[in-house]
């Protein structure tokens, strides 16, 4: 079941892509930040317990959906699996800029491919300047964020699904993203977001490494285990580190280097996870990113998805035949 249902919900989502604010999205959001106003006294022990009690929440609430969805009919219950893996996943929900980006610089209108990498950059980071970066460097930023939502949108969701009954675990996964990104950015001075932002950072620890082996199993696989073990620490980012170090030796490129960013020192908030980033990140091995390097980053990601779907189809049969 679990196969098939990856395999519809990822279909229904390249027809009709589910928007980034989508009302279901709005609706977790207005349950996570209606918590923190009730727990937040200014108490780390008290985001403790607001985190809990929104994990309890969602568990609950989906794993009680597909049981008693189980309970009356497989169909049903797969059914039940699909729609929440629809509003979990988010394949084409960054791809759009992306797109764009890519189109502008074949074209050759750097200026325009400026502007919409200045409006996607925009959630995470409000301070990022487009205005003076090379072709390189555009692409070089498009691809690393693009690399960072497939993981949080795709793999990170995919690996906990499989991990986890029915669809609590894309649901943990998604909801604890959320909490740290919401909790952090409405108290940013408060420890009641710290445990939210470590048990996501601890949530996020085993799919990270997912990601980044499907990198390296689908690209130079050398180049992308040499990154992992030797780059990955020049994120402050523990989860950017691996999964961008890796992504980038698959491809056999060089990300990081905002030091050719107008705001070499800037602190970014990562809209993703809720987690901060050094933006001055020292450039890594390989060669430098050119906008061709653009086409290749989606070959990797498809490539890793089609390298997963095998594998749990695999387990699948497995689990069918025995």
């Amino acid at each position: 079941m679990g196969f098939i249902s990856v395999l519809i919900a990822l279909i229904i989502e390249q027809i009709k892509p589910l928007p980034m604010r989508n009302p279901v999205y709005t609706a977790t959001q207005g349950v996570v930040l209606s918590l923190e106003r009730y727990f937040n006294a200014g108490e780390r022990q008290h985001g403790v317990l607001a985190w809990w009690a929104l994990m309890l929440l969602a568990l609950l609430t989906s794993g009680g959906v597909y049981w008693l969805a189980l309970e009356i009919n497989w169909a049903l219950a797969l059914l039940v699996n699909v729609i929440f893996l629809y509003l979990t996943l988010g394949f084409r929900q960054f791809s759009h800029a992306y797109t764009e980006i890519q189109l502008a610089l074949e074209n050759g209108d750097l200026p325009l491919a400026r502007k919409i990498l200045g409006e996607w950059m925009r959630d995470v980071d409000p301070g990022f300047i487009a205005d003076r970066l090379t072709p390189g460097e555009v692409a070089r930023h498009a691809i690393e964020r693009a690399l960072m939502l497939s993981h949080r949108h795709v793999f990170g969701v995919f690996f906990w699904f499989v991990l986890l009954p029915g669809p609590t675990g894309a649901v943990m996964y998604r909801v604890a993203q959320v909490a740290a990104r919401a909790w952090r950015r409405q108290s940013p001075d408060s420890p009641f977001a710290d445990f939210a932002q470590r048990a996501y950072t601890l949530v996020d620890w085993l799919p990270t490494r997912f990601t980044a082996v499907g990198f390296a199993i689908v690209g130079n696989f050398e180049d992308a285990m040499y990154g992992w073990r030797h780059e990955a620490g020049r994120w402050q980012d523990p989860s950017e580190g691996v999964v961008l170090a890796a992504g980038a030796g698959a491809m056999g490129i060089r990300l990081g280097g905002g030091i050719d960013n107008p705001l070499p020192t800037q602190q970014v908030v990562m809209a993703e996870s809720g987690l901060e980033m050094e933006a001055s990140v020292e450039p890594g091995s390989g060669m430098e990113v050119e906008p061709g390097h653009l086409r290749s980053a989606v070959g990797l990601v498809w490539r890793a998805m089609v390298l997963w779907l095998i594998l749990l189809l695999m387990l699948s049969v497995t689990s069918w035949v025995t």
